[in-house]
């Protein structure tokens, strides 16, 4: 069965395929790659996956009758909700050989990924349910008791304590600052959209890693990422020109095409390989470093291959620190609303023994 049939359309989930979760796409792809590399063809991979993975034999069904009509393997994929960088990933695997061996990594990943978001779920509901109901708790006591406080607080003996002060005037303001600060928050968001349409995708990853916080993550999974492709491709005996042909092909995601163009741009003026992904500025300095000694020694594929191995556990390692900060850091805002509450709950007790 032919893969590599170039077609225009890309297939979408339609009304009668929902897309899948996650948890079923990691599966999937990770059953694919499992059953490949045994040795089994693509279309009796297919049929074991419809045992394997419950109540999908219809979908998978579907997606074998468009590999039989000419369809890629990364087009049927689109079938079921894959993200156009996954299967660009699978595409660029077809190319270079290596296709079983990304559809189990590619799956491991998605794995890990939907792991990841079910700790970031666990993380957050907790203190969001105790946020939502603190919120609610200061609005229904401004409803309630406004009135009655605002006769008992003595504004004049609080002014000179600047966080009492403040405290009380935000009370007092609140629907007008949550206006303010909504339509604030609104306006740069349009800002922020407008100047985004007109970045291009190049500049829109390199402003990502930028970001505090998370910039640092968005550069070291494209890191992995790309350092994984790069050695697929080398590994399979293609040279940097056929590697980045390929990347060119129809098929690859649009950030794919961007970075295969402008280091080819960037070569065909008399840049080395590993000067152009430097010129990127989108992965970290270690793998440019590999890459200057990968040229050097001719053994870039396989230095490039434990590179992102490595690259890849270092990144789930951060991840997960990164998640189990944000519990602490929301506990740290509760606790100050609590404070709040309980400091206008005081006042009239505090400015009646400071008037004193």
């Amino acid at each position: 069965m032919r893969l590599d049939i170039f077609h225009n359309k890309v297939l979408k989930p339609t009304k009668s395929i929902k897309k899948w979760s996650n948890k079923t796409q990691a599966l999937f792809l990770t059953q694919v790659g499992e059953l490949l590399e045994e040795g089994f063809t693509l279309q009796e991979t297919l049929v074991f996956a419809k045992l394997l993975i419950p109540n999908q034999e219809q979908v998978i069904d579907k997606m074998m009758e468009q590999l039989l009509i000419g369809e890629r393997f990364d087009e049927a994929l689109h079938l079921v909700g894959y993200s156009d960088s996954i299967c660009s990933q699978i595409y660029l695997s077809m190319s270079t050989g290596s296709f079983a061996l990304s559809c189990r990594t590619i799956g491991q990943y998605l794995a890990q990924k939907d792991l990841q978001l079910k700790k970031l779920r666990q993380v957050l509901i907790y203190p969001c349910i105790l946020i939502i109901f603190l919120v609610g708790m200061i609005s229904a006591i401004r409803y309630l008791l406004l009135g009655q406080l605002q006769s008992m607080v003595q504004v004049e003996s609080i002014k000179d304590h600047m966080m009492l002060y403040l405290i009380w005037n935000v009370f007092v303001h609140l629907p007008w600052i949550i206006l303010s600060v909504s339509l604030f928050i609104g306006l740069a968001l349009v800002v922020a959209y407008v100047y985004w349409k007109n970045l291009t995708i190049l500049k829109r990853l390199r402003l990502l890693t930028r970001l505090p916080i998370v910039g640092s993550l968005v550069r070291q999974y494209y890191t992995f990422l790309y350092a994984r492709e790069f050695a697929y491709f080398l590994g399979n005996g293609q040279s940097l020109l056929q590697m980045i042909e390929q990347m060119k092909q129809e098929g690859t995601s649009l950030l794919t095409k961007a970075i295969a163009e402008f280091i080819e741009n960037e070569m065909q003026q008399g840049t080395s390989f590993s000067s152009a992904i430097h010129q990127l500025k989108l992965f970290q300095q270690p793998l440019i470093l590999l890459i200057v000694q990968g040229e050097l020694t001719h053994q870039l594929d396989i230095k490039l291959r434990q590179f992102s191995k490595n690259s890849f556990e270092d990144f789930k390692g951060k991840l997960e620190k990164k998640i189990m900060l944000i519990q602490p850091v929301l506990f740290i805002g509760i606790g100050l609303m609590i404070m709040s509450m309980y400091i206008i709950l005081m006042l009239p007790t505090l400015t009646l023994i400071g008037g004193n």
